[in-house]
């Protein structure tokens, strides 16, 4: 499945100020500092809608990879969750990101997969 049609965005602004966390979406993986997107796992065989342009899979929670390499941005900070995971990012853009190593949502739906080249697998 492509992270593209899982409304995959890049992140970046991340702070952590008093436990609340926040960030913003950016366009590029220049200045990114991690991704979000809906989960690969539990968007299998989901109906998905489009609506005012916008595409989503109906009852799918959403990820968060922070990048430890992350490119003409800062690290986010330690206490960023989720924990422990930080990933080695790789590409240029949503259509050919890879991240390394495999992500496990050990809490919640237990999806376990690798984000090559632009595909959640």
């Amino acid at each position: 499945m492509r992270i593209i049609d899982l409304d995959a965005e890049f992140l970046t602004d991340a702070k952590d100020i008093e436990n609340r966390q926040t960030f913003k979406i950016c366009k590029t993986l220049d200045g990114a500092q991690g991704l979000i997107m809906q989960c690969p796992g539990c968007a299998k065989g989901k109906p998905v809608v489009e609506e005012d342009g916008e595409r989503f899979v109906i009852g799918v929670h959403s990820i968060i990879c922070w990048f430890s390499n992350p490119k003409n941005a800062p690290k986010v900070p330690e206490t960023m969750t989720p924990l422990p995971g930080r990933w080695e990012v790789s590409g240029d853009s949503l259509d050919n990101l890879t991240l390394n190593p495999s992500v496990w949502i050990k809490d919640g739906c237990g999806w376990h997969g690798w984000i090559k080249n632009g595909d959640a697998e």
